[in-house]
């Protein structure tokens, strides 16, 4: 990586860090959304055909209303992140000294751009909700509890993946067993119960059920919390990238920049994070550059687009005529 490449990325990193809270709020408020729309009748009824659970109670269409807010941040940050990076294109996008590179908002291919990073943001938001709501109906099923308590846990269960639950669950069953050296091994866990676990721990002791029951809904609820600061981070992440894609291809159509001369290069973040198939080698097989627009070895046009909590950037740059003639 490059000085120059360096100091985009981290302008970029600076940028998510700053941002993520707003879209992390938006996340939370969604979930909230989600409990808040599912009645537990409703959702008792729907136990009845407990494999068509979780897209009975969790529609599209449900799914819409409650994520309104994420859908709009995830526009509003896209729009923000092309006009932040337009002044920092070659000549700041002016031309003799006057701004010549708009952003267009209802340009056509913004508006698919952008409905397709909502897309998969939003599926992959639903796909792991009804994924958590059937892990929870099947555990309830297999613990032969009521459909009431079904119900109860499903609403607790919103915002949680089936790996995230078996946590939520292994917790619940360290604390349940005594075994306290474990539970105080969670990294989420609610540290205000330490010094109770550690003095129980010392005594041999034991919780009681209500206290068993108030660790553990902390310590979802906190699991909550950093799983929608994980996926905000990446939604944010993920509209910086577009926006900079887009304010090139905005810099092109103004004719500030020579279509035909522009490439991209794929620039990771050159530490220990970085995914294996998003290492130089794989990437750099005689594709670590590709012309604008153009997908590379990973079949993605901007780095990220189809993995999850990727920090890849691609870096576009205007070649000579000769050397984007060859």
């Amino acid at each position: 990586m490059t000085p120059a490449e360096r100091r985009l990325w981290r302008a970029i990193q600076r940028r998510v860090v700053a941002l993520t809270p707003t879209m992390n709020k938006a996340i939370l408020d969604a979930f909230a959304n989600i409990v808040a729309l599912m009645s537990e009748t409703e959702m008792i009824l729907a136990l009845a055909n407990a494999d068509t659970f979780a897209e009975t109670v969790l529609t599209d269409a449900r799914m819409r209303q409650a994520f309104i807010g994420v859908r709009a941040e995830i526009a509003r940050q896209t729009r923000e992140a092309a006009l932040w990076f337009i002044p920092q294109l070659p000549q700041g996008g002016a031309v003799d000294g006057v701004l010549a590179v708009g952003f267009n908002i209802l340009n056509p291919n913004v508006i698919e751009a952008i409905r397709k990073l909502d897309s998969r943001v939003m599926v992959s938001l639903r796909d792991d909700l009804r994924e958590g709501f059937r892990a929870t109906v099947r555990q309830g099923l297999t613990e032969g509890v009521g459909s009431r308590t079904i119900a109860r846990r499903v609403r607790q269960s919103v915002g949680l993946a089936p790996n995230q639950l078996q946590a939520v669950t292994n917790f619940h069953d360290a604390l349940a067993g005594g075994d306290f050296t474990k539970a105080l091994g969670y990294e989420l866990r609610d540290k205000r119960f330490d010094a109770t676990l550690k003095r129980l721990r010392a005594a041999d002791g034991s919780l009681t059920a209500k206290q068993i029951n108030t660790m553990t809904s902390a310590y979802r609820r906190k699991f909550i919390a950093w799983n929608a600061k994980t996926v905000a981070r990446t939604a944010v992440n993920d509209a910086q990238r577009l926006g900079k894609h887009l304010a090139t291809q905005a810099a092109i159509d103004a004719g500030i920049l020579d279509g035909s001369r522009m490439f991209s290069r794929w620039v990771n973040s050159g530490d220990s994070r970085v995914r294996e198939e998003h290492q130089d080698a794989p990437i750099g097989a005689g594709n670590t550059v590709v012309r604008f627009g153009e997908p590379f070895e990973t079949g993605e046009v901007i780095p990220g687009e189809d993995s999850w909590n990727c920090r890849c950037i691609k870096v576009d740059f205007e070649a000579p005529r000769a050397v984007a003639a060859a």
